[in-house]
């Protein structure tokens, strides 16, 4: 199941009896446990897993900074009427599909200890956020994919590094990146240039940023939406990257 275009049937995430004075493993309450979780690389019990919920998504308003990220804010994120754009009305299954397609776990038993602890995190989270926070979050992923006109590499290098470069690390050498990133723009350019062509090539690039893993996509990467990256950011990306710009996609 994929957010991309599906509504998802509301059901009942968060449990009642469930507080932050609830114990979880190790003595630590639901929500400190939870806490640790978000902020571990174990948490999917995956070992190819590299990444954290934090990866994505800052924990807090204030931890955003100059970094962009393709997921929410988590503060606040327990109280908003939906998520992923509007497509996911259930907390439990935008929590799972961050879990299973981005981390590679197991379905989330609503019952087990790292579900009702994430559940008790977020909720911790909430409690304390500002209105502005719990507002659901625009999130728009185009479901079909269009060259767009080439960019500027001196703004893409500061994107880059604000956006890409904390997973894939530095451009062509790979330097600080996460676990089976590819290697940018190199790898992408083994994979396809030579069986494709500049222009097939270049809709790759953009296919994987705007849908990440989804829509029959390989991979764990998260999606960057409209809101996230506009389309002009992307080409200057793709500009710092070297992607081949002009002619017509012909697979």
């Amino acid at each position: 199941m994929t957010p991309a275009g599906q509504l998802v049937a509301a059901s009942a995430f968060v449990v009642a009896a469930l507080s932050g004075a609830s114990c979880g493993p190790d003595h630590l309450t639901y929500a400190q446990y939870g806490a640790q979780l978000a902020r571990s690389a174990d948490i999917a019990q995956n070992r190819y897993n590299a990444v954290t919920c934090v990866t994505c998504h800052a924990e807090r308003t204030s931890d955003v900074g100059t970094h962009i990220y393709p997921g929410a804010v988590l503060e606040g994120a327990a109280a908003r009427p939906s998520w992923w754009g509007g497509n996911v009305l259930d907390l439990h299954v935008a929590v799972e599909d961050c879990y299973m397609h981005f981390m590679g776990g197991p379905r989330l038993d609503p019952t087990g200890d790292t579900a009702q602890a994430l559940d008790a995190y977020l909720t911790d989270l909430a409690s304390h956020a500002p209105a502005s926070s719990t507002q659901a979050v625009p999130f728009t992923v185009p479901p079909s994919i269009a060259d767009i006109a080439p960019g500027d590499a001196t703004r893409g290098a500061d994107l880059y590094a604000h956006a890409c470069e904390t997973c894939h690390g530095a451009k062509h050498t790979g330097t600080g990146r996460l676990g089976l990133a590819s290697l940018l723009p190199d790898d992408t350019f083994t994979a396809h240039l030579m069986q494709y062509g500049p222009a097939c090539t270049r809709e790759i690039f953009i296919e994987k940023i705007r849908h990440g893993s989804f829509l029959g996509y390989a991979g764990t990467m998260p999606p960057f939406s409209t809101e996230v990256l506009s389309d002009a950011q992307i080409a200057d990306i793709l500009a710092y990257l070297e992607v081949p710009s002009g002619g017509t996609c012909t697979p």
